[in-house]
């Protein structure tokens, strides 16, 4: 995604490009014969003297690190690119050995009005791009810029693990689809949890005038199968602009050099959304000083909005809870009350392969009723599992199908789901604040 403050690129037609008059790659040709035929694996500098032998007036900007192909991908959002002039593979000059990669891309593109090459130089060692132009202002701008939008990936979502940074299409492609159709909180909740989301987003010049920084952490607790996940997903896919970094394990030396790489990158793709699941379990004594640090100590997190969940509150640390400047709102997302439970089944009945379980809408109404009385304790996560294992019998079970209801299975299910949950030690509703705290309730579900 481009940034807004990036440099401005003026699309020219393609014959506005020509670096002279004649337009041939002549000299380009006996340049790459003449830099290769010195053998090594640092062709650079040979391919540089040639340059500056045969563009006497030229200014060259270098960058490393960037592929010859990554950098016209992202020229072509912006201009005319002609990649065309020369390329080949380094078998072409090595006695048949294997190519490790195409030895050379020589286009040229429009900057600003001003004509500019570009020039691949791979290695074994680090990939070198060049940068050519009369004008040396315009050829350092065009490096600058081909190396700022590298660094942005090309799926707005990155997930971390032990080994660093991966892009993450496929988490893309489910934010893509959350909506807040599936997440059953009160209504005063949901919008209090969206309005503290959207808020950092709009306000930011507010922020300025304020003299406050422009960060923000917002914390999720509540029982497993709640929706803090989903509730994520939701706020990520209200913002397709801005990148969605994933955060649920650290690496294995107690996590103190991938939190430091964590903030870093969200520090570089501000505005972020930077999402640390099961935080109880992320910050420890090991890591603890370096996190509370990285999240609200000298480093600037301008644009970075920190959004954090856990099932187990009582196991995050005080000094992360206790400061507004660490996480400035705490929702608890409880386990549904009554009529949560009723408007919940109700959705998931109005399938249109569910909705054929039922003679009528009154039916299904009572039904659901029924259901959200026997389904007191249980997070959303598993009412919808009792639903679809209910669903799933009444398919495969094809000779007893009609002896008993749909209505009698999901119930069955139910009752099973609490006995597994008992057995496994889990108390159900067991996360509950003091007083009146907004989004628990009481294990009496009170309507």
């Amino acid at each position: 995604m481009a940034r807004n403050d990036g440099p401005t690129v003026q699309v020219l037609e393609r014959q506005e490009c020509r670096l002279d008059e004649q337009g041939a790659p002549g000299w380009r040709e006996a340049a790459v014969v003449e830099a290769l035929g010195g053998g090594g694996d640092d062709l650079l500098r040979p391919f540089l003297s040639l340059i500056r032998k045969n563009l006497p007036n030229s200014s060259q900007a270098i960058l490393h690190g960037v592929r010859f192909g990554r950098a016209v991908e992202i020229l072509r959002r912006e201009t005319t690119v002609d990649d065309d002039i020369l390329r080949g593979a380094i078998t072409s000059y090595a006695e048949g050995k294997s190519a490790f990669s195409p030895y050379v891309g020589w286009g040229h593109f429009c900057w600003e009005s001003e004509a500019v090459e570009i020039l691949s130089v791979p290695s074994v060692r680090l990939n070198a791009l060049v940068f050519v132009s009369n004008s040396k202002r315009d050829a350092e701008a065009a490096a600058a810029f081909v190396g700022e939008m590298a660094q942005v990936p090309k799926s707005r979502c990155l997930v971390f693990s032990g080994m660093g940074w991966r892009e993450a299409p496929e988490l893309e492609e489910e934010i893509d689809g959350a909506s807040w159709d599936g997440i059953i909180l009160p209504t005063d909740t949901i919008s209090a949890i969206r309005n503290s989301f959207e808020r950092f987003f709009e306000r930011r010049e507010e922020y300025g005038r304020l003299g406050f920084p422009w960060r923000r952490g917002i914390l999720l607790v509540g029982p497993t199968g709640t929706g803090k996940t989903s509730v994520v997903k939701s706020l990520a896919a209200s913002r397709p602009d801005v990148p969605f970094l994933y955060v649920r394990d650290l690496d294995m030396m107690g996590g103190a050099r991938a939190i430091a790489q964590i903030f870093e990158k969200a520090r570089k793709l501000a505005p972020a959304i930077l999402a640390l699941e099961d935080i109880d379990g992320l910050v420890n004594g090991a890591n603890r000083a370096l996190f509370l640090n990285e999240l609200d100590g000298f480093s600037n997190n301008d644009g970075v909005l920190v959004l954090a969940s856990s099932n187990h509150p009582e196991r995050i640390d005080e000094a992360l809870l206790k400061r507004p400047s660490r996480f400035d709102r705490v929702f608890h997302l409880g386990l549904p009350a009554f009529k949560e439970r009723k408007e919940y089944l109700r959705r998931l009945f109005c399938s249109p392969t569910l909705s054929r379980r039922f003679a009528s809408e009154r039916e299904m109404d009572q039904a659901a009723e029924r259901l959200a009385e026997g389904s007191e304790g249980l997070a959303p996560a598993h009412i919808k599992e009792a639903v679809l294992s209910a669903a799933l019998d009444l398919i495969e079970d094809t000779e007893d199908g009609g002896r008993e209801t749909f209505e009698g299975r999901v119930l069955s299910q139910i009752e099973l789901l609490k006995a597994h949950i008992k057995t496994s030690g889990e108390e159900l509703g067991e996360m509950r604040p003091p007083g009146n705290t907004m989004g628990f309730r009481s294990r009496r579900g009170a309507r």
